[in-house]
């Protein structure tokens, strides 16, 4: 199985060797109990736990050494050792485990506590920049009770309800993509325009026009964004994320100071959404010190993955020229008998949610989540004592054809037949508490790129491939170039 996996990376979609890899590793801590109670038997591979010790073990190398190959890496040493094996991780003496398979991710997810911790490596690296920089954690980057409290703070703002009132904006912000789309040629540069548009609609309110300073924090979060990795892949400061991460702060505070001033002079936003930094001073969630702090991370580092995630959305679709008919009566058929899609007709529109799904999968965002367990527990068959430091790698499992039938081919379909689905074997957006706190804003924004673009063009392409690489996101590194013609 896993020698198919590593061939079909190297053939047809060989772009996808950076992210290979969809496991768990794990990095053993000191060992500290908790109260925190879970049933953690339910979610082991097996009643009987082998020790830490038997579990086959990689000497002298880390796959996080080369941060653009480690899944490839990790993918091979899967294919060696098989589903269970331990190493050493880059920047830490401990040892690491590297696990496969659905039931050891809800095996960790299970186990990851009330304020669940992405690991020590993580942790220490960024604790380290926020300290030595004097940059004020946000609730990207916090830890401990202190992201305890700022995530059941801002739940509000995470759930469907309160993304849904976003749709009517969406609308109009898909009409100015449709502009800046026409003619075609690469459609990267316009996506990345609007998946900006739709973070600040969501964290400001309003669908802003981008000026120099919107610009320039743009290119800041861009940068600071894609240069994380290097904060886990290297003992030393990464300059450029410092440098950028100073510009993106201070920008950010002049926008988020411009939006409280028109908060105070009673100006309203341009659009029916309040915006979170609106609503979170307002209704006295943090004061706006601590808004202007998670609002400018928030807007600088999220519209990135959503500008790619939009990208292999539509490269997918123009490659099917039959699969967009079926969208474009999909959508036609809803909107018969009025203009604009409402929330009703969306959860109606089966086809269109599938294809955004089958994207997640394709192209998965995340490629590694970590999770420290906060109890003794069972991951495939070993025991894995509390304080265990867990990294799951999303990645190859969204590709693994023992749990998706021809997986390097875009189905949507697939997404139908939901009992041939194992649960915990595609989550592109995390798990838990800990997961994505934009994921139903984000999901929305794509839900709408189609809405706004489908009825509008045809699409087309005669590219067949994407090269792609992992940053903190999946990352399309070559102009993707489409032909749209107007319908």
């Amino acid at each position: 199985m896993f020698s198919t996996l590593v061939r079909a990376s190297r053939q047809r979609y060989a772009f996808f060797a950076v992210h290979k890899m969809a496991s768990i590793v794990v990095t053993r801590q000191s060992s500290g109990k908790t109260s925190d109670y879970c049933h953690h038997r339910l979610y082991s591979n097996s009643d009987e736990s082998k020790p830490f010790s038997e579990i086959p073990t990689v000497e002298g190398w880390s796959p996080t050494a080369t941060a653009e190959d480690q899944n490839t890496n990790y993918a091979r040493l899967l294919e060696r050792y098989g589903q269970v094996y331990k190493m050493r991780e880059q920047g830490s003496d401990a040892w690491t485990i590297v696990v496969h398979g659905p039931k050891a991710v809800q095996a960790m997810y299970a186990s990851e506590g009330r304020c669940p911790s992405r690991g020590r490596l993580f942790t220490e690296a960024i604790s380290r920049v926020y300290k030595d920089n004097k940059w004020r954690p946000s609730m990207a980057f916090a830890g401990g009770q202190e992201w305890r409290r700022i995530r059941l703070a801002a739940r509000k703002q995470a759930t469907p309800k309160w993304a849904w009132q976003a749709l009517d904006p969406l609308h109009r912000l898909g009409a100015w993509l449709g502009g800046a789309l026409n003619g075609g040629g690469d459609i990267r540069p316009a996506l990345g325009h609007w998946a900006y548009k739709g973070t600040a609609l969501f964290v400001l309110g309003d669908i802003v026009d981008l000026d120099h300073t919107h610009k320039t924090f743009m290119r800041a979060g861009l940068k600071f964004t894609r240069s994380l990795k290097s904060i886990l892949t290297s003992r030393n400061q990464n300059s450029d994320f410092v440098e950028t991460g100073n510009t993106m702060r201070q920008l950010g505070r002049q926008i988020m100071e411009r939006r409280y001033q028109r908060m105070k002079e009673g100006r309203e936003t341009n659009t029916t959404l309040p915006g979170v930094f609106e609503e979170w001073i307002r209704e006295g969630v943090f004061s706006p010190e601590e808004a202007v702090v998670h609002c400018t991370d928030l807007m600088a580092t999220s519209f990135d993955a959503t500008a790619n995630m939009a990208t292999f959305l539509l490269f997918e679709i123009a490659k099917q020229p039959s699969l967009q008919e079926q969208l474009y009566r999909e959508i036609t058929i809803a909107t018969t008998t009025h203009r604009r899609v409402t929330i009703a007709d969306l959860q109606q529109m089966r086809l269109l949610r599938d294809c955004v799904k089958e994207t997640l999968r394709m192209y998965p965002p995340m490629a590694i989540g970590r999770r420290v367990v906060t109890m003794d527990t069972t991951i495939s068959g070993y025991a894995i004592p509390s304080g265990t430091n867990v990294h799951a790698t999303m990645g190859l499992m969204s590709h693994d054809p023992t749990y998706f039938n021809e997986p390097m081919r875009f189905k949507p379909d697939r997404w139908r037949e939901k009992d041939t689905i194992q649960s915990f074997s595609c989550l592109p957006f995390g798990f838990g508490s800990r997961a994505c706190y934009g994921r139903r804003f984000a999901e929305l924004q794509l839900y709408s790129l189609l809405l706004s673009v489908v009825p509008r063009y045809k699409l087309s392409t005669t590219q067949q491939s994407i090269q792609v690489e992992y940053s903190s996101g999946l990352v399309a590194m070559e102009p993707v170039s489409l032909t749209l013609e107007a319908r």
